[in-house]
């Protein structure tokens, strides 16, 4: 990364709480609710609210970033599917809480798990595939994806290097006037670089939706071929495989023998 893209940081972040305001919210909401699970001090079995404030807020977050990605490529700009897309997934979320936390049943805790999975993968997923649904032009999604890949690695990095510096601040300013702290600290900064610091340095790394349509191909002809009839056959298909189980255990109540990936049987050793 040059200087000249370290200084549009600033801009970028700016204009990242204009782009996915919602989003953001949600994003700093994440936060303060996985450092009240974590003062908590208890299991998130213990309490329906704590399982729900681990449950909901990252995959909300996904759901205003996504509506935000749609509606800017639409070019059509309201806030009404914003409250029905959170109110329905607040009602879903409850469900599955109370769900949860009232039955000690493994079959049934299970499939409230399963359902979370199902739901989670829906979601991440719309964040690319959503706001090219209707474009005919599949260049613009592949540039899509690997700006947003990009994007990722770099606020990964950044978080990453922030938690280290912050740590080792509190550790120096700690051991230099011998205070006695608890792990607190520490752990209230790993939750604030990841809950919202990532979050936000990724959503300033998110190309706009025309900036990705008007670009030149990001693939030639080769990878283009190998990626329409190799890789997304390959990743759809197991896309539905895993809904698929999904719904089998949501349709017969109980766990699928073996797994997605399940390893062949050992063969009996040769005495």
């Amino acid at each position: 990364m040059d200087l000249t893209a370290i200084k549009k940081y600033p801009s970028q972040i700016s204009t990242a709480f204009k782009r996915f305001p919602l989003a953001v919210a949600f994003a700093i909401f994440t936060t303060i609710a996985f450092i009240y699970v974590f003062e908590s001090h208890s299991l998130l079995t213990d309490s329906k609210l704590l399982f729900w404030l681990f449950f909901y807020p990252i995959a909300a977050t996904m759901i205003a970033l996504t509506i935000s990605l749609v509606q800017e490529s639409r070019k059509k700009f309201s806030i009404i599917p914003h409250v029905v897309a959170e109110a329905v997934w607040l009602a879903v979320s409850i469900a599955l809480t109370f769900y949860y936390v009232s039955t000690d049943n493994n079959t049934e805790i299970t499939y409230v798990l399963v359902t979370g999975l199902f739901i989670y993968t829906t979601v991440f997923l719309s964040i690319f595939i959503a706001p090219f649904f209707k474009q005919k032009d599949e260049n613009g999604f592949w540039v899509f994806l690997m700006k947003n890949a990009k994007a990722a690695v770099i606020a990964s990095a950044i978080s990453a290097v922030l938690l280290i510096a912050i740590e080792g601040l509190l550790l120096g300013f700690f051991n230099l006037f011998d205070i006695k702290v608890s792990d607190k600290p520490f752990i209230y900064s790993a939750i604030i670089c990841s809950c919202t610091i990532f979050p936000i340095l990724f959503f300033s790394g998110i190309p706009s939706i025309d900036e990705c349509l008007q670009e030149a191909p990001a693939l030639n002809k080769f990878q283009t071929s190998a990626n329409k009839f190799l890789f997304l056959p390959v990743i759809s298909l197991y896309i539905i495989l895993l809904y698929a189980y999904i719904a089998k255990i949501i349709i017969q109540w109980e766990m699928p023998k073996g797994m997605v990936f399940s390893p062949p049987p050992a063969s009996p050793s040769s005495s």
